[in-house]
């Protein structure tokens, strides 16, 4: 499964993703692309997405994009405060669906 982290995803986390062939939003020259479409770009080379951003499930809808998309609800960005939602989030990905929006966390 190809996996693309999202721009509000610290870099750092990319390696706890490492059994899902996980690529940044920067790895992928990615940066200054936007929501919707992100998700369409992302739709042809990605399985699904990973993101903190709250906004991405509305993105998925009015974009049509055909990709799973799993949001990681924690109280902020930073390697520590995501890292008890990472197990939860791998689940998330081994079963997400392309269009389905999973969000794991608090």
């Amino acid at each position: 499964m190809r996996v693309l982290l999202d721009e509000c995803v610290p870099i750092q986390l990319k390696w706890e993703f490492a059994e899902f062939d996980a690529r940044t939003v920067r790895d992928m020259g990615w940066r200054t692309i936007k929501n919707g479409a992100l998700l369409l770009r992302a739709a042809e080379e990605f399985d699904a997405v990973v993101t903190v951003d709250v906004g991405l499930d509305t993105s998925l809808v009015q974009s049509g994009a055909q990709i799973g998309v799993v949001l990681i609800r924690a109280r902020g960005t930073s390697p520590k405060l995501l890292a008890p939602y990472l197990p939860a989030a791998k689940d998330a990905l081994r079963r997400v669906q392309a269009g389905q929006f999973i969000a794991v966390g608090g």
